[in-house]
């Protein structure tokens, strides 16, 4: 079994996120939402994406008409990434917690295809995968 990727907080939100949403640009723009993140275990340290802009920005700060509010511990982000998050157990353990609007949620939700992770998903992708 392979280590477990390394992704910093910075990495997530200046890298990982804003590929995972050109990618699928398409389906971030349907979210048509703001969703503020909050990492619980750094500062509380704020980015927020806005889905209703058509460049999808992800931005340092905090915004203040956010429709989805997720605070996340920079620990279940390797995990986020790679599909193998437990969510429920991530909240039983205050390390993942979901405020707002449920519909926004569903259409965040919708841009992992198959209940895959957007990386698993693009590494089958690229390796020709069914």
């Amino acid at each position: 079994m392979s280590a477990p990727i390394d992704i910093s907080p910075h990495g997530f939100f200046d890298v990982l996120l804003p590929a995972l949403l050109q990618d699928r640009a398409a389906a971030a723009r349907q979210v048509d939402a703001v969703i503020q993140f909050y990492l619980l275990d750094v500062a509380r340290t704020a980015w927020f994406a806005d889905l209703t802009h058509a460049e999808l920005p992800v931005v340092a700060g905090e915004h203040p008409q956010a429709d989805l509010t997720i605070d996340i511990d920079s620990h279940c982000l390797d995990p986020l990434v790679t599909g193998t998050l437990d969510v429920e157990a991530a909240i039983d353990d205050e390390q993942l917690s979901v405020y707002g609007d449920p519909e926004v949620l569903r259409r965040l939700s919708d841009l992992f295809t198959g209940g895959q992770s957007w990386l698993q998903a693009r590494s089958e992708a690229n390796r020709g995968a069914p």
